[in-house]
């Protein structure tokens, strides 16, 4: 049984209008798909370095390419008068990749997403992280997911 298609809009049975940082990975097309599926949600903005075919003919898909160097900047006006965002965007399997890198695609990216997210009035935000994240853990990958987790927390949402 299917409960995506209920109406299970807010509180003032408005439709959401999401906003998703990490949409043409494989947690990210899972969301995007459920949140289309979904009678809560009229628009799903996806925000990535290129746009996703597969996401093409479907009107409730709004795809913005941004240069991900300049995120905040160019994400915050995309990001007016949508209700939640998502956060999915991640190095995927890190084993052999260097730190710099992951710190940058983890920690730095969606941070600036989350900063332009929360500068455009977003309440509600979401992001995608690990099982045992912590800031002082011995294992380089939770480190990061707590790094993340932080940084997200000192922004102020909901």
């Amino acid at each position: 049984n299917d409960n995506t298609n209920k109406d299970n809009t807010n509180n003032n049975n408005k439709m959401w209008q999401a906003i998703i940082l990490g949409g043409s990975g494989s947690v990210g097309k899972c969301v995007v798909n459920l949140l289309t599926r979904s009678n809560a949600f009229q628009r799903i903005t996806t925000i990535g370095r290129r746009t996703v075919d597969a996401f093409n003919d479907n009107d409730k898909i709004v795809q913005h390419v941004v240069e991900m160097d300049k995120l905040e900047q160019q994400v915050e006006p995309i990001a007016a008068g949508h209700d939640v965002a998502f956060c999915t965007i991640g190095i995927g399997k890190p084993t052999g990749t260097p730190i710099e890198e992951i710190m940058k695609v983890e920690v730095e990216y969606v941070t600036a997403f989350a900063r332009a997210c929360h500068k455009a009035g977003i309440k509600r935000f979401q992001i995608f992280t690990g099982a045992g994240a912590d800031v002082s853990s011995s294992v380089t990958v939770l480190s990061v997911y707590g790094k993340k987790e932080q940084a997200i927390k000192e922004i102020g949402f909901k």
